[in-house]
């Protein structure tokens, strides 16, 4: 089945400077002086060597020595254990006030501060690379992928998706766009089943974390609809253009062009369906917001004339349709 028309803009692909979910300008945590000295025998040679492997983990985590491994984390039942097992007596660095072995709430404090020290020194540092990790394949894989060179973005995406499950999780915004991004590149490949299982996944994430009703949810359904349109699969596509349509309405309004597009979309699968005489006004509306968002030399209002001449031409309506083209092509 070929079908006249463009089917509206690549899926959405949200830039790395955009979004409200990209956590920017994360910095790491300050790499810290020294442990507190005024503690003697197994105690202080254990906090000791735990300190200089939080420094060590810490500097290369942060980029100011070779490269980052995972040597803390190994550390965190370690210091859990030595937390439960400190000797009740403790004298904290810089202070004269002494915790007693009587007063247990005071002492578990002490005790777990240690564990909170070495989670902000191992842990923040490791989130902090991993999310600039994910920054870089991200966009390694989008250059990759708009150049057209769909192998060279599979390594870099389905990295970035390992990275995005680790730092912000399964169900996060971002692990959600990240999901999408591989969707669209096994699209690309002609490996649909993969795609649409991972743009299904997205869809559940972002209902489940952005509520049913976000413009980020109506994405994913345009998202998924146009995999159904790339298959044939008009029927499986027209109730998400529909639900997409109703939820960008609702969440931008009646001009905005984002809504021109899922306009453009539900027409062309009312027109693959033969269904004109419902295509024709939401071709025409598509067009009316995009003229007046856009201006009407815009690259998008060409795509509304083309399709709206398309289906003009298909019904016989060629006197209508010549002066659309004609428009569409200065």
């Amino acid at each position: 089945m070929t079908f006249q028309g463009f089917l509206g803009p690549h899926p959405r692909l949200t830039p790395l400077d955009e979004g409200s979910y990209t956590r920017e300008g994360a910095v790491g945590f300050p790499i810290l002086a020294q442990p507190p000295s005024d503690l003697t025998g197994r105690s202080q040679l254990l906090r000791e060597t735990l300190w200089a492997l939080v420094r060590r983990e810490s500097a290369l985590r942060l980029g100011l020595g070779g490269t980052g491994g995972r040597s803390c984390r190994p550390l965190a039942p370690l210091a859990v254990r030595f937390a439960i097992r400190a000797p009740g007596r403790m004298i904290p660095s810089g202070s004269s006030r002494r915790f007693d072995s009587q007063r247990g709430g005071m002492r578990q404090s002490v005790r777990w501060r240690w564990v909170l020290l070495l989670w902000l020194a191992c842990a923040g540092p490791v989130v902090v690379a991993g999310e600039a990790e994910w920054k870089a394949n991200i966009l390694a894989g989008q250059l990759a992928y708009n150049r057209g060179d769909y192998r060279g973005a599979t390594a870099p995406f389905e990295l970035a998706l390992k990275e995005a499950e680790l730092v912000f999780g399964r169900e996060h915004p971002n692990t959600a766009s990240t999901v999408e991004r591989v969707a669209t590149l096994y699209q690309a490949q002609g490996r649909y089943a993969d795609a649409e299982s991972l743009f299904r996944r997205s869809l559940a994430i972002r209902e489940k974390v952005l509520g049913a009703q976000h413009r980020d949810v109506a994405a994913s359904l345009n998202n998924l609809a146009l995999l159904y349109w790339a298959q044939d699969r008009t029927a499986e596509a027209e109730p998400l253009y529909r639900r997409a349509l109703v939820i960008m309405e609702k969440a931008i309004g009646a001009e905005d062009p984002a809504l021109a597009t899922s306009l453009n979309n539900l027409a062309l699968i009312y027109q693959a369906q033969g269904r004109y005489a419902d295509a024709e006004p939401l071709f025409r509306r598509s067009l009316a917001i995009r003229e007046k968002a856009l201006g009407p030399e815009h690259s998008d209002v060409a795509q509304s004339l083309n399709n709206l001449a398309g289906l003009y031409k298909e019904l016989g309506r060629y006197s209508d349709a010549e002066p659309l083209y004609r428009r569409a092509l200065m």
